[in-house]
């Protein structure tokens, strides 16, 4: 679901305002019709005190023939909206008639209370009794200057509403005096109705209220509010709200008849491309639209049967179409030969003859138009009713197909004067100022005949641009031969003859005025071109100075780069040096290792050697001790030998206990340097000496 665009302004729906509506006063033709049509917006206005009732023209006795119950059924609903009983005009169900008495009795009612705004039954109502009471009210209104505006309200019979208004704060008081109507409920489901009206009318007009958070509206009731100064001015037209005259009123069509019909209008020479042609037509969005071709070969032409079938299966998914374009062929057993002006003139007169068409465009059997080419231009035409043509872009292939240069210039009239900057089947025409202006291609002209042709219409009226491109002109298919300097079509020898003529016909201003717009052009043009040089000397600088400073950059780099590779060998060396070193120093670590082993041989055979001298010692105390007992005379000799001996022991431990801690010592640093020694002969820095030293060795 898309939101609501241009649409809005063309079927605007905008929310009453009751300030603005001033005392209302609503006509009905039956009792209940008020209230059905506008209760909700009757209960509005009550509380507002800007209702002055309701009038109701006959008692409505034929729907359920007790007309005592409708009427007191009706004041009833009044009273729950809170306003005055209606008042009856009596007229009779189903016996209204149009007529000065009954439009003179509103009119007295309007006049009486002061009435801006009458609320009547819409005009789309079928019930008669509904449209006479339309009729009649409208007309009363018009008679009371002081009655601004007419609200038309729907019963029963949908209509195209203008305006609209939210109900739901007086919605259970619409339904409950709906349901006070109990003679016409026994007939139809009327509040079911009505609530499924009003449920329609709110639907895609739902907003938040402003003291209700999310909650979105349910119920409304929508108008179609009619200025009665509009229909004082402009008769009974604007007041009819059935979508025909709305669409009218909007410049809008009603029938297929009112499209834009568009006939392209082709030349054919019996080329193979054609169909490429036509299924360019055939791929085009706009319709209607339909397609003659003039055979202009002398020859009978192939049947387009087989030309429609290959360009339908060109266009794939787009088969649906076969039958969406009428295709009509013109001097199809080439009765006679015809050039490129009179196969032109053909078209123009066998389309003339049709006199159904509003547009046209020319395609020669070689070109192409995209498919959006003709649309385009219909909306440009439809909006602006005093140009006499459009026309797209249009981009020139060469023979692979590539794009070599494009048409796609605003418009001046002094610019076609010099040069025709329009490719025939760029510009969609009216057909009526071709007609009415007794325009057509000269039969002179062998090529530039659609130049002059457009040069003719531009004294008609303007032309309108559509910016960008929608066709090709296949330029290497062309058999004009207006490119080629030693043929008599050369396409200078007509431009200066087109040219002479021009100034024949022109007057003294108009070539005044077209020279004046090349002068300037061409000013501009050097202008342009001397800022384009300027800019272009600029950028010739700027991409020097790059260069130079790119030079400078290079240069950089490539001494980056020696100093890089100078420092990664002087890297590479360094680390070698290092593990040179380190090797070195692991080679002395374990040397030094050889020399604490043979220390700690030395010292172990030492200790051995001092232990063996401390057991002898002893052995030495114990036989002088036994010599002591038996020979006390020496006692104090070998008392004081014995003390002596005491004092060697005691050096001999001391001795002793320092080779233990010394051999601990060498034991620690043995241990450290086996284990140092054993990481070095197990590294690869050890096998790779000894691979050096192998290497090396004489």
């Amino acid at each position: 679901m898309r939101d609501r665009g241009w649409e809005s302004e063309l079927y605007p729906l905008r929310t009453l305002q009751l300030d603005q509506l001033g005392i209302c006063l609503c006509i009905a033709p039956h009792p209940d019709d008020e209230i059905l049509g506008c209760g909700g917006l009757l209960a509005l206005l009550a509380q507002q005190s800007q209702s002055c009732g309701s009038l109701i023209l006959t008692r409505g006795e034929s729907a359920s023939g007790d007309a005592a119950s409708r009427i007191h059924e009706s004041a009833q609903a009044a009273a729950i909206l809170g306003m005055p009983p209606p008042t009856i005009l009596d007229e009779g169900d189903r016996q209204l008639r149009y007529g000065e008495l009954l439009i003179s009795r509103v009119r007295k009612a309007i006049e009486c209370h002061k009435v801006s705004t009458l609320l009547l039954p819409s005009l789309s109502e079928p019930h008669p009794d509904h449209q006479v009471t339309a009729l009649v009210g409208l007309a009363a209104a018009a008679q009371v200057s002081m009655c601004s505006r007419i609200l038309f309200y729907e019963v029963g019979a949908p209509m195209h509403p203008n305006c609209w208004i939210d109900i739901d704060s007086v919605s259970d008081r619409k339904w409950l005096a709906v349901t006070v109507f109990d003679s016409q409920l026994k007939l139809q489901a009327y509040l079911a109705m009505s609530k499924a009206l009003a449920e329609v009318r709110a639907f895609g007009h739902r907003k938040i209220h402003a003291n209700a958070g999310t909650e979105s509206v349910r119920y409304a009731e929508a108008f179609f509010e009619l200025d009665l100064r509009d229909y004082r001015m402009n008769g009974p037209l604007s007041a009819l709200p059935q979508w025909p005259w709305v669409r009218m009123r909007q410049g809008l069509v009603n029938t297929p008849e009112d499209l834009s019909s568009v006939v392209v209008l082709i030349r054919s020479m019996d080329r193979s491309c054609i169909h490429e042609c036509i299924a360019s037509v055939f791929a085009q969005t706009h319709r209607p639209l339909e397609i003659l071709i003039v055979n202009a070969t002398g020859k009978v032409h192939n049947s387009l049967d087989q030309w429609k079938i290959r360009c339908l299966e060109s266009l794939g998914g787009l088969n649906d179409r076969r039958d969406s374009l009428k295709v009509t062929v013109i001097n199809p057993n080439g009765d006679h030969e015809l050039s490129r002006s009179m196969a032109a003139n053909a078209l123009l007169d066998a389309a003339k003859a049709r006199a159904t068409y509003r547009y046209a465009l020319f395609l020669d059997d070689d070109d192409l138009i995209d498919p959006n080419h003709i649309e385009r231009m219909v909306a440009v035409l439809d909006l602006s009713s005093e140009a006499v043509a459009a026309y797209t872009g249009v981009r020139v292939l060469d023979g692979e197909g590539q794009t070599k240069a494009t048409y796609d210039l605003p418009w001046s009239r002094e610019r076609l004067m010099g040069i025709n900057f329009l490719p025939i089947h760029a510009v969609l025409f009216r057909l009526d100022p071709v007609y009415n202006g007794n325009v057509a291609f000269s039969e002179n002209l062998p090529v530039l005949e659609d130049w002059d042709f457009w040069l003719q219409m531009s004294r008609l009226g303007r032309f309108i641009q559509c910016p960008g491109v929608s066709a090709s002109y296949r330029q290497a298919l062309g058999q004009s031969h207006v490119a080629d300097q030693d043929h008599p079509n050369y396409w200078k020898n007509w431009h200066r003859k087109l040219i002479g003529d021009l100034i024949q016909q022109s007057t003294a201003d108009e070539l005044a005025n077209c020279l004046s717009w090349h002068a300037l052009e061409l000013e501009g043009n050097r202008l342009s071109t001397f800022d384009q040089k300027a800019v272009l000397d600029q950028a010739h600088q700027k991409i020097d100075s790059l260069k130079e400073t790119l030079s400078g950059y290079v240069k950089k780099l490539d001494q980056m780069t020696s100093q890089l590779t100078e420092s990664h060998v002087n890297q590479q060396l360094e680390r070698s040096e290092n593990e040179r070193l380190r090797l070195e120093k692991q080679v002395q670590l374990l040397e030094q290792s050889n020399v604490y082993e043979a220390e700690l041989r030395r010292v172990n055979a030492a200790l051995y050697h001092e232990a063996n001298e401390v057991v002898r010692l002893q052995a030495e105390l114990q036989r002088i001790s036994e010599l002591a007992k038996t020979d006390y005379a020496t006692a104090s000799s070998l008392q004081r030998e014995l003390e002596g001996l005491k004092s060697a022991i005691q050096l001999l431990d001391k001795r002793h206990a320092e080779a233990q801690a010394a051999i601990s010592m060498v034991s620690l640093e043995r241990d450290q340097a086996i284990a140092t020694l054993t990481m070095v002969v197990n590294s690869r820095g050890w096998r790779l000496l000894q691979w050096l030293r192998r290497w090396f060795r004489p």
